[in-house]
C-alpha cells in the first residue's frame, strides 16, 4: 500500500501521524512570531539559499513539514482563561525535517540533534520576540505555553539553524504517543546492538526483542541510565526502530482496512498542526507518489557542557544536507 511510504520519512510516531491524520487536525488561527527566524508559509517562498557567501538557486516547488516529538506527557490543552504563559517546561526531544519536492516527485528527509547550540529566539512576558540566545535547539519549544507559538518559534530556530530555509509547516505530538503507535501496529522487533539494561532489563546486547506499550518508548526516548547517554546514541535506535516499524505498518494497513480509522482515534487527543485536513490530505496524496531518500543528518562535534549535552554540527555537513533537500542542483 503506497501509503506505508509515509512511514520511512521520520520516526515511526510522526510519520504515521501524517499518515492517518488527514481528517482530524485543526487550523491554528493564532497570528505568527513577529521576527523569530525566516520560517515562511506557503504562499511566500525564497528563491535562493547563501551558503560561505555564495547562493544556491532553490527548487522551485517545495513543501516542508517540520515534525516535533515533545517531552510532554500528554496532549497540548489551550488556556482559555486569563492570560496565556509566555514559557513552558517541556523540550523538543525529536525533530525531523520534510522536504518535498512535489514537481520531481522526490522527498527528504532531515533528522536535526536536539542538542544542536545555535540562536534560539526567545519571547519575553508578553509572548513577543525578545532577541535570540545560543543554547540547545530542543529549548525553542520552552516559550509559549506549549501551543502555537512554542510550535512557531521552534520552526523558526531550526530555519536559523538550517541557512534560513524556509518551513511551512509544523505538525507536533508528545513522544507519550509511541507506546500508542507501536500497539497499534502489534509491536515492533528489534535487535540490542548494545548493553541497554539500565533501561530495561530484558534489553541486553544482542538479544531480540518485541518492544510493547511504554517498552517501545524507553527504547527510542531512554538514555540518562545509560554508559553512552548521547542523544547521538538515541538518534541512532530511533532510526533501527523505524526499519521494524515501517514492516510493521506495512501489514497493518495491509491486513486491516479500518486501521486508519484505529490511529485517528489513537491520535485524536494528541495531535496539534497548522496544517488543515485539506492541506493533509494533499500531503498525503503527494508522499504517495514520491521517491523517498534515506533519512539524512549533520556530522559534528559532541561536548559536555557546565549541564547538559552540546552539539556543533559541522557547518559544511549541515550545509550539504540542507542542499540537498532544498537546492536545484543542476545549477552546481
Amino acid at each position: 500500500m503506497k501509503k506505508i511510504v509515509l512511514l520511512l520519512l521520520c520516526a515511526a510516531l510522526l510519520a504515521a501521524l501524517i499518515a492517518g491524520a488527514a481528517l482530524m487536525t485543526k487550523k491554528e488561527a493564532e497570528a505568527p512570531i513577529e521576527n523569530a527566524g525566516t520560517a515562511q508559509n506557503a504562499a511566500v517562498k525564497r528563491e535562493s539559499l547563501t551558503y560561505d557567501g555564495h547562493e544556491y538557486p532553490m527548487k522551485a516547488h517545495l513543501q516542508t513539514v517540520l515534525l516535533i516529538g515533545t517531552d510532554a506527557v500528554e496532549g497540548y490543552r489551550e488556556k482559555t482563561e486569563g492570560v496565556k504563559p509566555f514559557y513552558n517546561y517541556h523540550q523538543a526531544d525529536f525533530l525531523t525535517l520534510l522536504v518535498l519536492d512535489t514537481d520531481d516527485h522526490t522527498a527528504e528527509t532531515l533528522q536535526l540533534n536536539r542538542d544542536t547550540m545555535t540562536d534560539v529566539p526567545w519571547l519575553d512576558v508578553l509572548g513577543n520576540y525578545g532577541g535570540t540566545e545560543f543554547k540547545q535547539l530542543c529549548l525553542a519549544y520552552n516559550y509559549g505555553d506549549g501551543g502555537t507559538k512554542s510550535c512557531r518559534n521552534t520552526v523558526s530556530a531550526v530555519s536559523a539553524l538550517l541557512f534560513d530555509a524556509p518551513i511551512d509547516h509544523y505538525i507536533q505530538i508528545p513522544m507519550s504517543a509511541i507506546g500508542v503507535l507501536n500497539d497499534l501496529v502489534g509491536g515492533v522487533t528489534v535487535t540490542i546492538e548494545e548493553d541497554l539494561t539500565g533501561i530495561d532489563p530484558a534489553f541486553t546486547e544482542g538479544a531480540t526483542v518485541c518492544l510493547r506499550g511504554a517498552q517501545a518508548e524507553s527504547f527510542l526516548r531512554a538514555r540518562m541510565a545509560l554508559e553512552d547517554d548521547t542523544n547521538l546514541s538515541r538518534m541512532r535506535r530511533q532510526r533501527q526502530y523505524l526499519e521494524g516499524f515501517q514492516q510493521q505498518a506495512r501489514e497493518a494497513f495491509n491486513s486491516d482496512s479500518a486501521f486508519t480509522g484505529k490511529l485517528l482515534e489513537k491520535l485524536s487527543e494528541y495531535l496539534q498542526s497548522d496544517l488543515t485536513a485539506q492541506q493533509l490530505s494533499e500531503l498525503v496524496t503527494r508522499l504517495d507518489q514520491a521517491e523517498v531518500s534515506p533519512i539524512r543528518y549533520a556530522e559534528g562535534r559532541l561536548k559536555k557542557g557546565e549541564q547538559y549535552y552540546e552539539f556543533y554540527p559541522d557547518p559544511q555537513s549541515l550545509w550539504e544536507m540542507v542542499r540537498a533537500a532544498y537546492c536545484d542542483t543542476s545549477f552546481s
